[in-house]
């Protein structure tokens, strides 16, 4: 099991409710071997799975590995679309406290990353690196976030493991 993607987890944890099922979409995505699943959420529309490092809990953690998986309906966003959206939900949360910027953005890349440069609702300071992927059906966000300076030998590692992240049919 090490060996194989987590796919087959995300797959399982899809398919008793018939929302996912039809995409035929699955994320190639695999953790790092010192990362264990620490939390996993799904409604109709929408499932989380969240990985933290052995030895951390989700209610406490210094890294997090987080996936969301949702349907893409018709007039779906595009990524630029979905990122500034998000950026406008925060900014009106925590208003003056997030610094954003994007880092790739080609046709089927779209990296960027938000930190944060004071506690916000209640949360204290992190740097989250976020992926997303879109598949004709499916939607997927992946993203690392650490409560710790992001050194760029961080960033970099970070930065290819997402981009190592691909939709397989």
């Amino acid at each position: 099991m090490a060996a194989r993607s987590w796919a087959i987890l995300v797959l399982a944890l899809c398919a008793p409710g018939p929302l996912f099922a039809f995409a035929q979409e699955n994320l190639q995505f695999r953790p790092p071997p010192d990362w264990e699943l620490g939390h996993t959420q799904q409604t109709k529309d929408l499932m989380v799975m969240e990985f933290v490092r052995k030895g951390e809990a989700v209610e406490s953690w210094t890294e997090l590995l987080t996936l969301h998986q949702f349907l893409r309906g018709k007039n779906s966003q595009t990524f630029r679309e979905s990122y500034e959206g998000l950026k406008a939900i925060w900014e009106q949360r925590c208003p003056g406290l997030t610094e954003w910027r994007i880092l790739d953005e080609t046709e089927g890349l779209f990296v960027y990353e938000w930190k944060t440069t004071g506690a916000c609702v209640g949360h204290q300071p992190q740097t989250e690196l976020v992926r997303l992927i879109f598949g004709r059906k499916t939607g997927y966000r992946v993203g690392y976030n650490t409560r710790r300076e992001l050194t760029a030998e961080m960033r970099a590692t970070w930065r290819e493991w997402l981009n190592a992240i691909s939709l397989g049919r």
